[in-house]
């Protein structure tokens, strides 16, 4: 993928479960894998899989925690505009199709919000943008050769955080989101990109 980062950062704490509002349009829902994590404790499952879409913030791979039979088909079409009210918590799914694939595993697709609820979306909804309700932190303990102003993470190497120079060691907030995608080939990679905003500009 064009501006792939370097082995050679050294970074990060990412907190999670921070409560966010999504609007845009769904590709299809598919169940797929989840991969399992030994260092959290968590097994491989079939979970529930989408993309939401929308120019304020890309592409952003969302899922339900389980499988759900006919892939949330009482939402109707294939790309209706939704809703979504979730919590960032990143996993990877084993990639099928056109699913986007993660920059480091090209075998997975990186997924970043777990969906708490979802509706359609009205007129109204659809200036929204990717906002987190509160800022996350991240710890940066170690920063050098910064590639294309973005900082990798350490804990979640699909995550990036978007900064113009070198990092001192610290705490940084951040609190919006947007999902990159890059075409290699035929395949499609995401790298998700974090950065702090004020709440005026949301």
């Amino acid at each position: 993928m064009p501006g792939r980062l370097p082995v050679t950062w050294r970074t990060t704490l990412l907190v999670m479960n921070n409560q966010v509002t999504l609007v845009g349009w769904t590709s299809a829902w598919h169940t797929r894998v989840r991969i399992g994590d030994a260092r959290t404790n968590v097994p491989a499952s079939r979970i529930t899989v989408t993309w939401m879409h929308h120019r304020a913030y890309g592409t952003i791979g969302v899922y339900w925690p389980e499988a759900v039979p006919g892939g949330m088909g009482t939402l109707g079409t294939e790309r209706p505009w939704v809703v979504l009210v979730g919590v960032i918590a990143p996993c990877a799914v084993v990639a099928h199709g056109n699913d986007p694939r993660g920059e480091y595993d090209g075998q997975a697709a990186p997924l970043l919000i777990r969906v708490t609820q979802i509706r359609r979306a009205t007129a109204a909804d659809r200036g929204r943008r990717v906002l987190l309700e509160h800022p996350a932190w991240m710890q940066v303990r170690h920063c050098r050769g910064v590639t294309n102003g973005v900082l990798g993470i350490g804990t979640q190497r699909d995550m990036t955080y978007w900064s113009g120079i070198d990092l001192p060691p610290g705490r940084y907030p951040w609190n919006t989101v947007h999902g990159v995608v890059g075409t290699v080939g035929r395949e499609r990679y995401l790298r998700y990109v974090v950065r702090a905003v004020r709440k005026e500009a949301a």
